[in-house]
């Protein structure tokens, strides 16, 4: 069998920790050599990437470029790499991310099978900092009531159809046929192609047999800051695009939450303070609260339980928390700032 020319377009900035252990992923990759060509955007770093990626440019025995992205925007990075690319086939991967070495050979296979539009593997996170906060981090970011029904994240037994995955195998022909990645979206690009691709028929297909590892924030400053620019952008995305197709139901699912949770405690301490209303009112207000905590109890306790840690379990509780409220209150903000539909 003739495999396919394949193109990696990676995008980085600051990556000096990340790039190299990315690019030599790509050389134990079980996949032709003369069959890969590399393209890293770089946005200018200002620490050691470009050395690193100079020293392990050295190191590989494939086709490895350099690009220049001024702009420091992603899906302009995103862009330019797929217009230098030659494959036939393309992927966009993450810097942050560990790739297995079966992971081109089983894409292009399964995208070969399938002549689907895009087809992806299921994202495994672990913790960039191996501490009990980012253990509890990880393990948040890859259960359903912190990321919905996100099924790159949360895995699946079989092959099936999906809205998005994460580090697509695209085929060229796809981007000719849908467009590039949006240049006017700072996050949630990837998301926005995709759902376009799927609301013109287009098919994406999740392969449960392959995974990659994401390495995700460790420490909660970093998982609010990531999370409220996400949220922010959710909602930015749907205006920019003047489609809220471009986006799922649970995209927008913690900022109702936060609009709720907000209107429930603002309405309890007037009726504390103002008698707005009967006692009884107090119990239906506090009912959604209560619920909320013990559901983010109960599953942080199931977290802590297979880890075997206490302190894992009490940092899920707060890891819980400051996801979905981040989330929802950048949702907020993208919701006053940006521009109307």
């Amino acid at each position: 069998m003739n495999l396919p020319k394949v193109s990696l377009v990676i995008p980085c900035y600051n990556e000096e920790s990340f790039i190299r252990r990315v690019l030599l992923d790509i050389e134990k990759q079980l996949y032709p050599k003369e069959q890969i060509e590399v393209f890293v955007v770089d946005g200018r770093s200002t620490d050691n990437t470009r050395s690193e990626f100079e020293s392990a440019q050295s190191e590989v025995n494939y086709s490895c470029r350099l690009l220049d992205n001024p702009e420091r925007i992603a899906p302009v990075a995103m862009n330019r790499g797929i217009q230098a690319a030659t494959g036939s086939y393309i992927f966009i991967w993450g810097a942050h991310a560990s790739y297995p070495p079966n992971f081109i050979k089983n894409m292009i296979q399964l995208a070969l099978k399938s002549n689907a539009a895009c087809v992806g593997a299921v994202c495994i996170t672990e913790a960039r900092e191996k501490t009990a906060k980012g253990s509890a981090i990880a393990e948040v970011l890859q259960h359903p009531l912190g990321v919905g029904n996100a099924s790159f994240r949360t895995g699946t037994k079989s092959i099936q159809e999906v809205d998005t995955v994460a580090f697509g195998c695209y085929k060229k022909e796809t981007f000719e046929q849908f467009g590039l990645f949006n240049p006017a979206l700072i996050r949630n690009q990837d998301i926005e192609l995709n759902k376009r691709i799927v609301n013109n028929g287009g098919k994406i297909l999740l392969d449960p047999g392959t995974n990659c590892t994401y390495f995700a924030r460790s420490k909660f400053g970093g998982l609010w800051k990531n999370n409220f620019g996400n949220g922010e952008w959710v909602v930015k995305t749907a205006k920019i695009t003047g489609k809220f197709e471009a986006l799922s139901l649970r995209h927008f699912v913690p900022m109702i939450f936060v609009i709720g949770l907000v209107t429930c405690l603002t309405l309890l301490l007037g009726n504390q303070t103002n008698r707005l209303f009967s006692r009884s009112i107090d119990g239906v207000l506090l009912a959604p609260i209560t619920l909320y905590i013990l559901a983010i109890t109960a599953v942080s306790a199931r977290i802590a339980l297979k880890n075997r840690s206490l302190k894992i379990f009490l940092n899920a509780i707060f890891s819980f928390f400051i996801l979905h409220i981040s989330y929802g209150f950048g949702s907020l903000k993208g919701l006053l700032t940006s521009k109307k539909i």
